[in-house]
C-alpha cells in the first residue's frame, strides 16, 4: 500500500498486489470518500456513505496517526462523515527516547447512540518505520472490524507528503456508483 496526502483534506491509499500493480484506490477528496476499482479497460468508482464511509475514512487517517491526529492543523473530525462517531487514539504511556512524543498504540472508532457508544473498528500498530521524523510512521497495521470479527493486516510500503501534488490525483473519477 502507498499512502499519499496533500494537506489534511486530500488522502489516497493505493492498494497493490504482490506484483506492485494497483488493484484499487481509496480516495478522500475533502468532501466524499470513494473506492476506485481498476477494471480493464476502465475504472469504476463507488462513493461510500454511512458506516462504510466512516470506517473507510477512519482507516485512511489512522494509517498515518501522528500526522492526522495532531492537535494543531490535524484532520477535522467535525465533518458529516463522522457526525455519529467518535475517534480515539491511544498512545504509549512514556515518550520515545530522545523525543517528547508518544508512539501510537491503537486507534478506535466508536458509533455514538443514545445509550452510549459501540466500538466499530479497532486498529493496532504492530511495527513502525525506523525514522521518527517528521512522524512515527506505522509499517505494519492490524485492522479489526468489531461487528464481523474480521481481522486484516496491512503493510505500508511508503507514505508521501507533498503539498505540490496535483489535485487530480485525489479526484473521484470513472463510472461512479452511489
Amino acid at each position: 500500500m502507498v499512502m499519499t496526502s496533500k494537506e489534511q483534506k486530500y488522502i489516497r491509499a493505493s492498494i497493490r498486489n504482490q506484483k506492485k500493480t494497483t488493484l484499487a484506490d481509496i480516495i478522500y477528496d475533502g468532501k466524499a470518500i470513494a473506492i476506485v476499482v481498476m477494471e480493464s479497460p476502465q475504472k469504476r468508482s463507488l462513493v461510500l456513505s454511512g458506516e462504510e464511509a466512516a470506517t473507510n475514512l477512519f482507516d485512511l487517517i489512522a494509517i498515518n496517526p501522528e500526522y492526522h491526529f495532531k492537535n494543531i492543523d490535524g484532520f477535522n473530525l467535525n465533518i458529516p462523515t463522522f457526525k455519529a462517531y467518535r475517534v480515539e487514539l491511544q498512545t504509549e504511556a512514556e515518550p520515545v527516547e530522545e523525543t517528547e512524543r508518544h508512539r501510537p498504540v491503537k486507534a478506535l472508532l466508536y458509533k455514538e447512540h443514545d445509550a452510549g457508544s459501540t466500538l466499530v473498528r479497532s486498529i493496532e500498530y504492530m511495527e513502525f518505520f525506523d525514522q521518527a521524523d517528521p512522524y512515527f510512521q506505522p509499517k505494519k497495521i492490524s485492522f479489526t472490524d468489531v461487528k464481523t470479527g474480521d481481522i486484516g493486516h496491512i503493510t505500508v510500503d511508503k507514505i508521501e507528503y507533498n503539498i505540490g501534488l496535483p489535485s487530480f490525483l485525489f479526484e473521484i473519477r470513472g463510472n461512479t456508483d452511489k
